[in-house]
């Protein structure tokens, strides 16, 4: 057998012995089931042309953040989180976003009542903790309370993925890459820009049913 390895192994990071013992839990104790749909984005980069104009500005998993809070406020039953004594409902609807870290690491700020936060002021808090992330300036307050989690790779050449879902909440949407796409909308096939979102449910506490509404919602 060839020995390919560059060396020893290297010794495992306070982040990565952490990343590595909630993934195994939750892939090992959560059993999932994964929607996948197809969505318009049309209608994104009008809102985000016009936010521009103003001064303001928005990336699309900030708009899969506030979506997702908006989905959730129409379908709260998503949020609840299962335990062995009964499922715990969650009143207000924090959202947690995967955010890389520049050398290896992956941390998960949460937004705080996105629910109740319009767009920019999303926008201006992801900026803000994706600016701690990478400094290292972190709290657990900003990583704890969250309810649901936006993984999104559309900057790479990313079409689709599914995404785990992280101990403590019930689901997770992970979000592809836009690109432009031949679709027939009112008998025409004309180009739009369409993305995937792959929608990743504890089936403990989420049924098909409930989860597709959600997913609708989204």
């Amino acid at each position: 057998e060839i020995d390919n390895r560059a060396g020893p192994p290297e010794p495992l990071g306070v982040m990565r012995r952490t990343i590595a013992r909630r993934m195994a839990m939750s892939k090992r104790h959560i059993p999932c089931f994964y929607l996948t749909a197809v969505a318009d984005m049309t209608g994104c980069y009008a809102h985000r042309a016009a936010m521009k104009k103003n001064g303001a500005k928005a990336t699309f998993n900030d708009m899969a953040v506030k979506a997702s809070a908006m989905a959730l406020v129409k379908n709260p039953k998503a949020a609840d989180v299962y335990t062995p004594e009964g499922l715990v409902p969650r009143t207000r609807l924090h959202i947690g976003f995967a955010a890389a870290l520049p050398d290896d690491g992956l941390v998960v700020p949460v937004i705080k009542d996105a629910n109740e936060k319009d767009l920019a002021v999303i926008a201006a808090e992801t900026r803000d903790l994706a600016a701690k992330a990478k400094r290292g300036d972190l709290t657990p307050e900003d990583c704890s309370g969250g309810v649901f989690s936006v993984s999104y790779l559309g900057s790479y050449e990313v079409d689709n993925f599914v995404a785990i879902v992280n101990p403590g909440e019930a689901a997770i949407l992970a979000v592809g890459k836009t690109q432009d796409t031949p679709v027939v909308v009112d008998g025409e096939v004309v180009v739009r820009p369409m993305v995937k979102l792959t929608l990743s449910c504890d089936h403990r506490s989420i049924d098909g049913a409930l989860a597709a509404r959600l997913m609708d919602e989204i």
